[in-house]
């Protein structure tokens, strides 16, 4: 059905009023129709075709795409490479007015790597109303610098039945589906990584979403949710801030971290409530800083109290069997695929959607009982230290030991009740302890029981690290462009800010570095410099990051580059069949090895004048074909950029061309004649495609004679036939005198629209022997 579905012509096959996706490139196009009228790949036209004359609403998934698999993409030689790697995909910009229908399938492997950038997200805004139904993104990577989230930046919609998993960090805030709410949030969840980076205060990160203005129900996060770097960082399980915002029916098992940790919120500014909904306890709060804030049968629960029942009792009786699936003893609830009375929805199961009741995918968030007959001895440790777990149960037949947590560590494969092991250095980052938790599984023959296991490690200070070294940085002279060059060259496991000094730079280059490590000009001033291409005498420069105990120092040589210089090329004066040469003055201060590229930017046919020239030097020579202007005069405009392999330097070339008449028919045309009927022997379409101008038109025709015994080498006793303009002549009896020549004019317009007139070549009639006989014979009976 998608195989067929996707090969159609018709964007709308189903007749749902939704555009189907059915390839990364069609998900692309989202952001070229915002309102969901109608499907506009880059650099196409806007297609309607099955939306009944424009009733398209919106759009919607018709099967599962990932990033990293070709088959996903229509072209992935073009597009697989970018959208994975580097920044990754393009965020869909601008407000999102329309439904997106998920139908149940996945997005994996979503890239979005874009710090200095706002709303980073899939959709970077929602309108009130836009709506994103059953839609789940997998194993995401994106990274923003405020209202960053996997799903959306700011949502002033609906969300619903849609899940993210991976990690989503922002410079300032974060949310693990959303990074604002301003509209409503509904059965969905989350249980990827949240993290908010900022080092100024305050900062937000949430399970969900960072800030909450409006409506949150049937949802829940499982993913960890930090703030390592803020003093003030405010993190919440769901919703990092509150501000006069609802959560309803929903709960947190994510661990939460900052200076204002919430099991559901980090902080609430007023105004807000929270109702049967439920944090796992652990040493914070239901909510870390109460204002006016209503909380209605809320609050931190244990393990047990938050392992459900198999129906809504309990703690969870004000939950509806409609939305939630309460499993057995051993889980916790998870969400069903619900549409409620949304009138957006398509009915449960309609054309492509899921059926109402079944549980959404990805969840996973089992739980069983812990038996306390375990006996499990250990001491605070440090990082570097041995680590020594004994769970020695008498009557047991088989140990099984995991590590459940995110920081890095790998456990040595062991049945038997001790575990031993060596902590990392890095395995506590940001924090001066941390927890790292263990499940132990315990089998005595007849069933298993399960133990978790958390131990406290104490932070050793990780000296920062240098991820690369010698490397090399090409500054620009002339330019205000700033050089960040210690991204990705310097590390700290611990998280802890880093501190740069540079020894080095040179006196004249105007460089400075700043206190967050980067390169820049001081002030608005241009980069100065001496240009060098050679290495050995390049400035060596040191950079030394400090996290205030220990030090670490990268070296790299600075290089001073010149950009190529074009002098301007005055605009070009030409005609129709002349050749061009076009001859451009170029210099390079640094005598760099220089690349040519030779582009005609606008103009008719400019493929078929360039594509025979020499484009990759400082000298371009081209004809112009003598068909090239259709009105008196043309304009080619060319461009040549010129580069280093650093810089490229750019010109426009402007070439005005002149229409001319390149003459008529090439093709002779030949009459014929065949008992007194004259015919044009020759082909006229083919000959009036002889026209160096273009094929000809509208031809039309006019017969000639020049009598006998005349000088028919002289146009002036050619004399136009009246009324013979036909295709061919038939020659009455007056005119059929031996000697006689004949001949037909073609008049027409060639493709320039330059009017051209031809003659055949001249026929000599000849007088027929038995017609002379006849005609003496006539002439004898009448006398």
């Amino acid at each position: 059905g998608v195989a067929a579905i996707c090969s159609n012509s018709d964007i709308d096959e189903d007749n749902d009023g939704l555009i189907e996706l059915c390839t990364l490139e069609d998900l692309d196009a989202v952001r070229n129709e915002l309102d969901g009228t109608g499907l506009r790949h880059s650099g196409g036209t806007k297609s309607t075709n099955g939306c009944g004359g424009g009733s398209c609403k919106g759009y919607e998934l018709v099967r599962d795409l990932d990033f990293t698999k070709a088959d996903s993409y229509r072209s992935a030689e073009t597009n697989q490479t970018s959208w994975t790697a580097g920044a990754g995909f393009l965020p869909i910009r601008g407000v999102f007015n329309a439904i997106f229908e998920g139908n149940g399938y996945t997005l994996s492997n979503l890239r979005i790597v874009r710090p200095t950038e706002s709303r980073a997200s899939l959709f970077g805004r929602l309108s009130s109303n836009a709506h994103i139904n059953g839609l789940g993104i997998v194993n995401a990577e994106v990274s923003g610098r405020s209202n960053t989230g996997v799903l959306v930046g700011q949502n002033n919609g609906t969300i619903s039945n849609s899940y993210s998993s991976g990690s989503v960090s922002g410079n300032i805030s974060a949310g693990g589906l959303a990074g604002t709410n301003s509209g409503t949030i509904t059965n969905s969840y989350n249980i990827g990584l949240v993290t908010s980076l900022s080092l100024i205060d305050p900062s937000q990160a949430g399970g969900l979403v960072s800030w909450n203005e409006r409506t949150i129900v049937n949802s829940y996060n499982t993913g960890s949710i930090a703030t390592p770097f803020s003093t003030g960082g405010q993190a919440g399980g769901l919703a990092g801030v509150s501000n006069r915002g609802s959560i309803t029916n929903s709960y947190n098992l994510g661990s939460v971290s900052g200076h204002l940790p919430g099991n559901l919120i980090g902080i609430d500014n007023g105004g807000g409530r929270i109702e049967n909904s439920y944090g796992s306890v652990q040493t914070l709060r239901l909510v870390s800083s109460i204002d006016s804030i209503s909380i209605i049968k809320s609050t931190t629960v244990t393990t047990a109290e938050l392992q459900s029942p198999t129906a809504n009792t309990g703690i969870y009786s004000e939950w509806s069997p409609s939305d939630w699936y309460f499993g057995n003893s051993d889980e916790y609830p998870i969400l069903r695929y619900s549409t409620g009375t949304n009138v957006n929805y398509l009915a449960c199961g309609q054309s492509q959607q899921p059926i109402c009741g079944d549980t959404l995918r990805g969840q996973d968030v089992r739980l069983f009982a812990i038996s306390t007959a375990t006996s499990v001895r250990i001491t605070r440790v440090a990082e570097g230290e041995t680590v020594l777990l004994d769970a020695t149960r008498a009557g047991s037949t088989n140990y099984q030991w995991q590590y459940t947590g995110s920081a890095s560590l790998t456990l040595p494969t062991t049945n038997t009740p001790i575990l031993r092991f060596s902590l990392p250095f890095n395995v506590v980052v940001g924090t001066t302890t941390g927890l790292l938790p263990f499940r132990l599984t315990v089998n005595d023959g007849t069933m298993d029981t399960q133990q978790t296991v958390q131990i406290v490690v104490n932070n050793v200070n990780d000296p920062p690290t240098v991820k690369s070294t010698d490397h090399q940085v090409v500054v620009t002279i002339g330019t205000t462009v700033n050089k960040q060059i210690l991204v990705g060259v310097f590390e700290d496991l611990d998280g802890d800010a880093l501190r740069y000094t540079a020894t080095g730079l040179p006196t004249n280059s105007n460089l400075i570095l700043s206190a967050d490590g980067i390169l820049r000009t001081s002030g608005t001033s241009r980069i100065m410099g001496s240009a060098t291409t050679n290495t050995a005498s390049a400035a060596i420069v040191n950079i030394v990051a400090s996290d205030g105990i220990s030090t670490a120092t990268t070296t790299f040589r600075l290089l001073f580059n010149a950009a190529p210089m074009i002098t301007d090329i005055e605009p070009i004066a030409t005609t129709e069949g002349e050749v061009v040469t076009i001859v451009a003055a170029v210099s390079d201060a640094n005598l760099d090895s220089l690349n040519y590229l030779w582009r005609a930017t606008s103009g008719d046919k400019t493929a078929s004048i360039l594509a025979a020239s020499l484009l990759s030097s400082a000298t371009l020579v081209f004809t112009v074909p003598k068909d090239w202007a259709s009105t008196t005069q043309a304009t080619l405009n060319l461009a040549l950029s010129v580069g280093d392999g650093t810089t490229t330097s750019t010109k426009p070339v402007l070439v005005n061309i002149t229409r001319v008449n390149n003459g008529d028919l090439r093709t002779a045309l030949t009459i014929i004649e065949s008992d007194d009927r004259l015919t044009i022997a020759t082909t006229v379409s083919i000959a009036l495609a002889s026209d160096p101008d273009g094929g000809g038109t509208s031809p039309t025709y006019q017969w000639q004679i020049c009598l006998a015994n005349a000088d028919c080498s002289s146009e002036g006793q050619w004399q136009d036939i009246s009324g013979a303009t036909d295709d061919f002549y038939q020659i009455p009896e007056a005119e059929a005198v031996g000697g006689n020549q004949f001949r037909v004019q073609l008049s027409y317009l060639d493709k320039q629209g330059y009017r051209g007139t031809v003659h055949s070549e001249a026929l000599s009639y000849q007088a027929k022997a038995v017609f002379v006989r006849l005609k003496l014979f006539l002439e004898g009976a009448l006398q």
